[in-house]
């Protein structure tokens, strides 16, 4: 189910930072406020922390629906009694409960109401949209002393949300029949960037580590000029601080995906997603929740895709408000059965990558398994979330040619029984055991992993059975090579097509990867490879049992019972065999070993 806040007119109001300076010009230093304790900090939840996270809750603490485009006066908040009405502690229990890493809050929203005092407001004559309490501060420090982050949410587009005499302070002209007037958010405005600029700023100085990331909304067509500034400006007081753009809105202006990663306000729990998400579990999506949509497994299965999504970073933000006292008590007790399902689990998941051991290609929506490595690389995770119909699980080999010591489930550690071949490796649960409805996890302990060594192959010679039209002689070097073409070399169609590798010299061989060419299934099923250290003699030492895209085949020597890897050979060749003729036709081939 996805969501946005541009569905409700809303996707501008949100900016979440405490502030800096007047109009852009230079600050002198931050400066401490008498109501912020600072508290010591265990860690440093810094771009590594953020990046490796797997998820945080996203906080629109503000008044809601103010957007009026253009009309005389805003929505009225009491920001200093919604601000010192906030219960830190309770607030922090409950984040700290369900095991989120991190925080995203809004620093202002809606009528830009600033939760921390500002001197760029003040100086600016917005004195109104800044609180006496430093909220953001004291939220900062009760959370870093839990190990977890505070980001902020920021928006360079609030304007629209100020009152008429408020936005003549930026030379934006009055509504007309209470739509917007011809000046009325007219842009670019060099006051307004200044204005902006400066208050991040003085956020991004006064707060320095204790906020480790900015998330920045967009709003309408707008795209703020040069937006590069913004990530300088949001980076003055923390030059490590992780920055988010929803969409990738402001990279046409400057701000490249390097500097500002791409995130999305919308997120399905039923698919993983590498770029930052959000789940939206209430019935208020963004703002204060009452009742709960999405039941605590669902939100926590989506937590597990994204972990297990290749290219996965900083994970999956879950968006639930408070009331300034506590969450209401259905939303706090989805947290609470969220925090469960998650302590439970959490060994297979934080300090975790997505896994390039167990590598699967995700076929069904929603995804029915994910996998994710320990940071050693001695464990691999495999999260079982719409189990099969049997007691087994049938998934691919694990890659590098690494071999299972032992697997067992992480709750209750009951040993789980496998098979493992170079094709394929099957689990099976104990006969008296279920799949656990949620979120089963099989702990794989693997042994090292194979050496390939050094690519061989770069200035190899082909030879093939047979050309045809479709063969061009230029391409097939890039068999080679690694420049991509659509297959490198084309035979004509025969019983036995073969295409045949001369290395230059006798090598070791230790790994052989073959690249087919997509939808070739019919052409090269059933790849046989020979070796020979002659060109006359050949041993068959591989085939292909099944089709993929890409197959590599590892070359070992059994002697004496022991598995050596690496095997002796000038000469490859691949061919087919079969009653039917049919060309052979291959992308790449990379030969790995030792010279």
């Amino acid at each position: 189910m996805k969501q946005t806040m541009k569905h409700n007119l809303l996707a501008g109001l949100a900016a979440l930072i405490p502030a800096t300076t007047l109009l852009g010009a230079e600050p002198k230093s931050p400066t401490p406020l008498p109501n912020t304790t600072r508290a010591a900090r265990p860690l440093d939840p810094g771009r590594e922390f953020i990046t490796n996270a797997k998820f945080g809750i996203f906080v629109h603490y503000t008044v809601e629906y103010a957007h009026l485009l253009g009309k005389p006066e805003p929505a009225v908040w009491n920001l200093d009694a919604k601000a010192d009405a906030f219960d830190v502690k309770a607030f922090a229990d409950a984040v700290e409960g369900m095991g989120a890493q991190y925080v995203t809050l809004t620093s202002f929203h809606a009528a830009m109401y600033l939760l921390a005092p500002s001197k760029v407001m003040v100086d600016a004559g917005l004195a109104k949209h800044q609180a006496k309490r430093d909220l953001i501060g004291e939220v900062a420090d009760e959370l870093n002393k839990r190990g977890i982050a505070l980001c902020l949410y920021v928006h360079p587009t609030d304007q629209h949300d100020l009152s008429r005499e408020e936005r003549a302070l930026f030379g934006w002209g009055p509504e007309v029949n209470g739509l917007p007037g011809e000046k009325l958010g007219q842009w670019p405005n060099p006051k307004w960037d200044d204005f902006l600029l400066g208050l991040f700023k003085e956020i991004s100085l006064r707060y320095g580590k204790r906020v480790a990331g900015y998330w920045i909304d967009q709003h309408s067509g707008k795209v703020f000029p040069d937006a590069g500034r913004l990530a300088v400006a949001l980076r003055a007081g923390n030059p490590d601080a992780v920055i988010w753009q929803n969409s990738g809105a402001y990279v046409p202006a400057g701000l490249s995906l390097e500097s500002a990663w791409p995130a999305c306000e919308g997120g399905d729990p039923s698919h993983g997603e590498k770029d930052q998400c959000c789940i939206l579990p209430t019935d208020n999506a963004w703002f204060l929740g009452k009742k709960v949509q999405i039941p605590a497994p669902e939100v926590f299965r989506g937590v597990v895709r994204c972990a297990g999504c290749p290219g996965q970073k900083s994970g999956v933000h879950v968006a639930l408000t408070p009331y300034a006292d506590a969450y209401a008590p259905p939303v706090k007790q989805m947290m609470d059965d969220f925090g469960k399902l998650w302590r439970e689990r959490k060994v297979s998941l934080l300090n975790t990558k997505p896994s390039k051991i167990l590598q699967l290609e995700q076929k069904s929506n929603p995804w029915e398994v994910v996998a994710t490595d320990s940071a050693d690389g001695s464990t691999v995770y495999v999260h079982v979330m719409i189990p099969p119909d049997g007691k087994a699980l049938h998934l691919p080999p694990l890659n590098d040619s690494r071999k299972l010591i032992c697997v067992s489930l992480l709750l209750g550690g009951n040993e789980v029984k496998f098979k493992q071949s170079d094709e394929f490796l099957e689990l099976t649960l104990p006969a008296d055991m279920k799949w656990d409805p949620v979120d089963t996890v099989v702990v794989l302990k693997v042994g090292p992993a194979f050496e390939p060594g050094v690519i061989l192959s770069e200035n190899a010679k082909l030879e093939i059975s047979s050309t045809c039209g479709h063969d061009v002689v230029a391409n097939h070097a890039r068999l080679f090579s690694g420049e991509k073409v659509p297959f490198a070399f084309h035979t004509d169609s025969e019983k036995n097509p073969w295409a045949k590798i001369d290395l230059g010299g006798v090598r070791t061989l230790r790994t052989v990867e073959i690249e087919n060419r997509e939808g070739e299934q019919e052409r090269t099923k059933g790849l046989v490879m020979s070796i020979s250290e002659d060109g006359q003699k050949w041993e068959e030492v591989w085939q292909a049992k099944s089709w993929v895209t890409t197959w590599i085949a590892r070359m070992t020597q059994s002697s004496g019972g022991t598995v050596t890897s690496g095997r002796k050979a000038r000469f490859i060749k691949l061919e087919t065999r079969g009653e039917s003729p049919r060309p052979l036709v291959l992308k790449r081939v990379t030969v790995f070993g030792v010279m």
